[in-house]
């Protein structure tokens, strides 16, 4: 297959109907909120173009790491997109804080070194299926919040290596490439220098909070070629008059100069913001730029108005507001409900294959590194899992127990487990399909 990847200077196609789209990546991507909401996003804006998703990320690894899982993991479903984001894990964090030494320094130029190499032999293997791969810098390290957590000072620093390193690579094949390090690292900047506490990071420094994932698909989504508005509607209520629809069909169309009533048919939904998503909104323009679901009515008497959307009352604003514009995506109206039932249902398959990828953490980096172990002998993997299990339990690794105990329930049933992530997968595509609602603007009756 002959690939055509967008050029550096063009925006990047979305996901279509029919794509196979893989996350490859490390725990960022493995646990990653940012591509849950990068699907939920394009699921409830485009409810025609379904398409599936791979989860590809695998806590703990690096560029080298997914080189070795690459023939059982990525390709056997070979994904026709991809995302491609790697570098946390490769800059070995461990080489950064305290006193430097001449051999912690070039154990870190040649960690950066391997990752140059893997990276590009990963891309290689990546268009090599076929497939049409998106570049991600890595995600920032935050070496600078104010906070108790150990800080492996300088990990930030190589990681704008990694980003130049990304860029480099996607460069030579003419592949896009999204930037994430660059304005994620100066939103901590700014926000830093007022309150040093601040970080879109969890407290490891390494993985972003719910903020932190929504700021990431921000940037992600404004790479892609898509139109920010859901919907517009502007009505001329003393004239009775639609001005304006787009992206919605209107209907039993009433107005006067009291308020007006339509029903109407939307092309898509509004994204589905959840309470810890919404708090990004004063970080990244999110809504102005992605999220426009605009009501607008001129001509109304000066005064208080009920919105009220299949009966139910939304918001109450002044006359001047509507005649301003109101965006509906960000009120809690019966679409905006719908979208977070959408967004419920990737959330149960996200849940069901993040414990798949737990299971096989297990499997590329406990089994699959055991010496001379035959995987076919249940016995010989029970053993090697117990004294695994044994280890961890001494050093309170209740992550890594849970790691094993994923493996033991989804070893053998892995098939029935994606089944179920696909149904959900299914019904979410399915509640992403617009139905009508029925819009009422009526005044607040005086005192």
């Amino acid at each position: 297959m002959t690939l055509d990847p967008a050029p550096l200077d063009r925006a990047i196609p979305p996901f279509v109907a029919g794509d196979r789209v893989a996350w490859i990546g490390d725990s960022i991507s493995h646990n990653g909120w940012w591509h849950r909401y990068v699907l939920a996003f394009l699921a409830t804006r485009f409810p025609q173009q379904v398409f599936t998703v791979q989860n590809r990320g695998l806590s703990g690894d690096d560029a080298g790491g997914a080189l070795r899982r690459f023939r059982e993991d990525i390709a056997t479903t070979p994904p026709t997109r991809a995302t491609v984001m790697f570098g946390m894990n490769d800059v070995k964090r461990s080489l950064y804080g305290g006193l430097d030494s001449t051999a912690r320094c070039q154990a870190r130029a040649e960690a950066l070194a391997r990752y140059a190499a893997n990276l590009e032999s990963l891309v290689d293997r990546v268009v090599a299926l076929g497939t049409a791969p998106i570049l991600l810098t890595p995600t920032p390290y935050d070496q600078t919040t104010v906070s108790l957590t150990m800080n492996h000072v300088g990990v930030n620093d190589a990681l704008a290596r990694c980003r130049d390193i990304v860029m480099a690579c996607a460069a030579r094949r003419r592949l896009p490439v999204i930037d994430l390090h660059t304005p994620l690292t100066a939103l901590h900047q700014r926000h830093q220098a007022v309150d040093p506490g601040f970080s879109l990071i969890g407290p490891d420094r390494v993985h972003p909070g719910e903020m932190g994932h929504l700021a990431i698909a921000y940037h992600v989504l404004r790479a892609f070629d898509i139109d920010g508005l859901v919907s517009d509607l502007a009505i001329d209520a003393a004239a009775a008059r639609v001005d304006r629809h787009r992206h919605l069909a209107v209907s039993e169309f009433a107005a006067t100069p009291d308020g007006c009533s339509l029903t109407v048919l939307s092309r898509s939904l509004p994204f589905p913001l959840t309470p810890g998503a919404r708090l990004a909104l004063a970080l990244v323009p999110f809504a102005q730029d992605l999220d426009q679901e605009l009501l607008t009515v001129t001509s109304l008497r000066p005064g208080f108005y009920r919105i009220r959307i299949d009966g139910r009352d939304v918001a109450t604003v002044a006359s001047d507001q509507l005649a301003a514009g109101v965006n509906l995506a960000l009120l809690a109206t019966p679409q905006h409900q719908q979208a977070l039932e959408v967004l419920e249902h990737g959330e149960r398959a996200f849940a069901i294959i993040a414990r798949m990828r737990h299971a096989i953490c297990i499997r590329h980096f406990v089994l699959s590194t055991t010496p001379d172990l035959d995987l076919a002998d249940a016995n010989a993997v029970d053993r090697v899992l117990a004294d695994v299990e044994a280890a961890r339990r001494a050093r309170q690794d209740e992550f890594g127990l849970a790691q094993i105990s994923h493996y033991r329930t989804l070893h053998g049933r892995m098939a029935e487990a994606q089944a179920e992530a696909d149904a959900a997968h299914g019904a979410m595509w399915a509640a992403a399909r617009p139905i009508p609602r029925r819009i009422e603007v009526v005044p607040v009756p005086g005192p």
